[in-house]
């Protein structure tokens, strides 16, 4: 039970830092917009650019300071409810890179799903 506890405390808090806290204070649209068109190397290289790219208020391209910095900010909370084996530098590390490698995977997941979508399942959108 705590596991799952821990997981939904963890998914709860890095989506507030991640989608709210940190876009509004940098002023940054941490929406995905799906490229939509190309080859699936262009499109899954694009989708996972994202982590580090975002489009400010301005629509203008920049780091991804909200995603970077939010995922840092909640995996950092995290540690205070982990047993304390897991409150290491190693543990905050793996922790951090396995959330931005997620999040980049999703990310690619939904930039090729209508593909999938269409090919696997035959619908098309």
């Amino acid at each position: 039970f705590r596991r799952v506890l821990f997981r939904s405390l963890d998914k709860s808090d890095g989506n507030y830092w991640v989608d709210a806290i940190m876009p509004t204070m940098i002023h940054q649209d941490e929406r995905y917009y799906a490229l939509g068109e190309g080859g699936v190397f262009k499109r899954a290289v694009y989708a996972a650019s994202r982590e580090l790219i975002t489009p400010n208020y301005h629509g203008k391209n920049s780091f991804n300071a909200s995603e970077i910095l939010g995922r840092g900010v909640s995996q950092a909370i995290s540690l205070a409810y982990y047993p304390s084996k897991t409150q290491t530098a190693g543990g905050y590390t793996e922790k951090y890179a396995y959330a931005i490698g997620r999040d980049a995977l999703t990310n690619v997941f939904r930039e090729l799903w209508p593909d999938i979508n269409a090919h696997v399942f035959h619908r098309h959108q």
